[in-house]
């Protein structure tokens, strides 16, 4: 549960901002909730950035990055293979 005191801090801030950033705002508060809590650990009810979680997170999606990287080459030279087909006539 968040302290009240910055709850309110949070409030006024946000009060003093045009529509448009507050919206960001808003935003950028559903983006924290939807991250991951797997890089995060509870230590002393404090929520602290674990690194070593998140650097095996990282290496996951690197790898994931790597073989849609690898497939969309493919991909891509063989739209160019045809199109060279294409143009030979």
């Amino acid at each position: 549960m968040i302290d009240q005191r910055v709850l309110r801090e949070i409030v006024t801030e946000v009060e003093k901002l045009p529509d448009d950033k507050a919206v960001e705002v808003l935003d950028f508060v559903r983006f924290l909730r939807s991250r991951p809590e797997q890089i995060y650990s509870n230590r002393s009810s404090k929520r602290v950035f674990d690194e070593a979680k998140a650097t095996e997170l990282y290496a996951e999606a690197a790898n994931e990055d790597r073989q849609l990287a690898e497939s969309g080459i493919s991909d891509y030279a063989s739209s160019l293979n045809s199109e060279d087909a294409d143009a030979k006539g």
